[in-house]
C-alpha cells in the first residue's frame, strides 16, 4: 500500500513540473 502512494506521489510530481514547464513556456510566448 505504502509502495502505491510513493507512485504517486512521484507521477503527482513529475506532472506539476511538466504543468509548470509548460506554463512557463506558454508565459514567455505570449
Amino acid at each position: 500500500m505504502l509502495d502505491g502512494v510513493k507512485r504517486d506521489r512521484l507521477r503527482q510530481k513529475r506532472l506539476d513540473r511538466q504543468v509548470r514547464m509548460l506554463q512557463s513556456c506558454q508565459w514567455r510566448i505570449a
